[in-house]
C-alpha cells in the first residue's frame, strides 16, 4: 500500500495561486503603460510633483500635486491616500508602474487564498475549495483591478474583510471576554477594508456566506450569527460614513461618491443591470438577458444553476432551506451597498463582491443539484473544467481587451512625441480620440477605451511622456482638442492625432 501523501501547506498553495495568477495575468508587469488616473498621479503624486503651469491653465484644479491623496481622503479612504503617498514616493516612472501591478497580483493570489482556506476549513473538498477560488479572483473585476496600477490595494482590502468577517464569527461563539475582544478586531479590521475601498470590503459578506450555512448549524443559529455579523457590518460602515464625511469636510471634493442615491426605488430596480454583469462572472456580460444576436447565456445558466440547485444543497446542510435561501439572497444585496450611491460609473470595478458570490452559490448549486441527482463526480468535474476555462478566458481578456489596448494607445502617444525635434516645438495640440474609437475586438465600459478620451488624462499622458522622454521640453504648452472641434494650428506647432488609434468597433 503507498504511503498517504499530507496536504499541501498553506504556504505552498498561496505559491500555487501567486505563480497561477501570475502566469494568468503576465502581461500586467511585462508591459510599459499606463491607465487613466496612473498618468496623473506620476505627476502629482510623486515627491517632488513634476508639474507647472501657465497662468489660467484649465486643467490646473485637476493636475496639482497631492490632488489624488486629497481626493481619496474626501471619499472616505484615508487608507487609501497613504498607498498613493507611499507608492509613489518610490515610483515615478511608467515603467516602475508594473511592480505595483504585480503588487496587486500578490493582493489576488492572498485573497485566493483566504478563500480557499476558510471553503477547506469548512468541509469542502480541498480541489474544488482550489477551484472555486482561482475562479473567483479570475472573474472580470479582478481583470480591471490587477491591469491598472491604481487599483493594486483593493485585494488587500478584500482580505482585510474577509479576515474582518471570521472574527466576527468567531466572536459569535466565543465566550464573554473573548467575544468582544474578537468582535473589535473584526470592527477593526473591517473599518480599515472601508478606508481602502469601499467596494472591495463587500468581501466581508462573502465570507459570510460560507460560514453561515453550515452543516451543523440550525436556523435559528444562523440568523443569531447573521445578527452579530450583520451588527458589526453596520458598524464599520457607520465609522466609514464618519471618515467620508470628515474627509470631504476637510478636502470638499467628490461628496457625490459616497452620498445615497435620491431615488432609491429606481436605483433598486436599476440593481438588475449590475447583478447582470455579475452574473456574466467569466467574461463581458451581454446588454440583453436573453440576447437574440447570439450573445452569451452565461447569465441565465447560472440564475437557473443557482436557483435550483442552492435550496437542494442547503436541504443537504442541516436543513432549514426556505431560511438559509433568504439569508443567501440577503448577503447578496448587501454586496451591492455601494451600487446605493449616487456615484455608480466604475461599475467592473465595484463588482468583485457580488461576482464573488455568484461563483460561490454556483458551486453550492452544482453541489446541490449533484446531491440530488445522485451524480458525485458532478462538482469536482465542473469546479475543474470551469477553473480552466476562467482562467483562460481571463488571460485572454487582461491580454487582448484591456493591457494590449493600452500598450498600443502608450506607444502610439510616445512615437508621435519623439518622431521629430522638439526644440523647434511652440504649441502642442492633442486631438482626442472620438467616443466611438476603440482598440480591442470589443468595447465595454473599461475594455477597449483608450485613457485619452479624457481630456485630463490625455493631458497627463502627454507631460508623464513628455517628463521621460524629453524632459527639457516639459513646459512645451499643451492644449487638448475635442476630435470633432476645429483646430488651427499655431505656427512652430505639433499636432498629435489620436484619432488615428485603433479601428472601427
Amino acid at each position: 500500500m503507498p504511503p498517504i501523501r499530507p496536504p499541501l501547506r498553506n504556504g505552498a498553495i498561496f505559491g500555487l495561486f501567486l505563480a497561477l495568477f501570475a502566469a494568468t495575468f503576465f502581461p500586467v508587469w511585462v508591459f510599459d503603460y499606463g491607465v487613466l488616473d496612473d498618468y496623473p498621479n506620476l505627476l502629482t503624486e510623486g515627491r517632488p510633483p513634476r508639474l507647472e503651469y501657465a497662468a489660467g491653465d484649465p486643467f490646473s484644479h485637476l493636475l496639482t500635486p497631492g490632488i489624488s491623496i486629497r481626493r481619496s481622503i474626501s471619499e472616505g479612504r484615508p487608507l487609501f491616500a497613504l498607498k498613493q503617498y507611499l507608492v509613489h514616493g518610490f515610483v515615478s516612472e511608467i515603467e516602475h508602474l508594473r511592480y505595483v501591478r504585480f503588487l496587486g497580483i500578490v493582493g489576488i493570489s492572498l485573497l485566493a487564498w483566504s478563500l480557499y482556506r476558510l471553503l477547506a476549513r469548512s468541509g469542502h473538498d480541498r480541489f474544488r475549495s482550489f477551484c472555486v477560488a482561482a475562479i473567483t479572483c479570475s472573474t472580470l473585476p479582478f481583470q480591471v483591478w490587477v491591469h491598472w496600477a491604481d487599483p493594486a490595494t483593493h485585494p488587500f482590502a478584500a482580505a482585510l474583510a474577509g479576515f474582518a468577517s471570521v472574527l466576527a464569527d468567531r466572536a459569535a461563539s466565543s465566550s464573554r471576554a473573548r467575544k468582544w475582544l474578537l468582535a473589535g478586531g473584526a470592527g477593526v479590521a473591517l473599518s480599515a477594508a472601508l478606508a481602502l475601498y469601499q467596494p472591495a470590503a463587500m468581501f466581508y459578506w462573502v465570507f459570510a456566506a460560507v460560514l453561515l450555512p453550515a452543516p451543523d448549524r440550525v436556523p435559528r443559529e444562523v440568523f443569531r450569527r447573521l445578527g452579530w455579523q450583520s451588527a458589526i457590518g453596520a458598524a464599520g460602515l457607520a465609522a466609514a460614513y464618519g471618515l467620508a464625511t470628515l474627509g470631504s469636510t476637510l478636502y470638499p471634493a467628490h461628496p457625490v461618491r459616497f452620498g445615497i442615491a435620491e431615488d432609491l426605488p429606481a436605483r433598486f430596480v436599476w440593481l438588475l443591470h449590475p447583478f447582470q454583469h455579475a452574473l456574466g462572472f467569466a467574461v463581458p456580460s451581454p446588454h440583453e438577458w436573453f440576447p437574440p444576436d447570439g450573445g452569451s447565456l452565461l447569465p441565465v445558466t447560472l440564475l437557473v444553476v443557482i436557483a435550483a440547485g442552492l435550496p437542494a444543497f442547503f436541504r443537504s446542510a442541516g436543513g432549514g432551506a426556505p431560511s438559509k435561501c433568504a439569508v443567501a439572497a440577503f448577503l447578496l444585496f448587501l454586496t451591492f451597498l455601494p451600487f446605493l450611491m449616487q456615484e455608480t460609473r466604475s461599475m467592473y470595478r465595484m463588482l468583485a463582491a457580488p461576482s464573488a458570490l455568484v461563483v460561490l452559490y454556483a458551486y453550492f448549486g452544482v453541489k446541490g443539484l449533484a446531491r440530488a441527482l445522485r451524480l458525485r463526480f458532478l462538482p469536482g468535474f465542473v469546479a475543474g473544467a470551469a477553473a480552466i476555462a476562467g482562467v483562460l478566458a481571463a488571460a485572454h481578456q487582461v491580454r487582448v481587451l484591456l493591457v494590449e489596448p493600452q500598450v498600443e494607445e502608450f506607444e502610439f502617444l510616445r512615437g508621435e512625441l519623439t518622431k521629430g525635434d522638439l526644440s523647434e516645438v511652440r504649441h502642442l495640440y492633442i486631438l482626442q480620440p472620438t467616443p466611438e474609437t476603440t482598440l480591442a475586438p470589443l468595447r465595454n465600459h473599461y475594455l477597449g477605451r483608450p485613457s485619452s478620451q479624457n481630456r485630463w488624462i490625455s493631458r497627463a499622458m502627454v507631460l508623464a511622456v513628455l517628463s521621460e522622454t524629453a524632459p527639457a521640453h516639459t513646459r512645451i504648452p499643451v492644449t487638448t482638442v475635442r476630435y470633432d472641434e476645429p483646430l488651427t494650428p499655431l505656427p512652430g506647432s505639433l499636432v498629435v492625432d489620436l484619432r488615428n488609434l485603433g479601428v472601427p468597433p
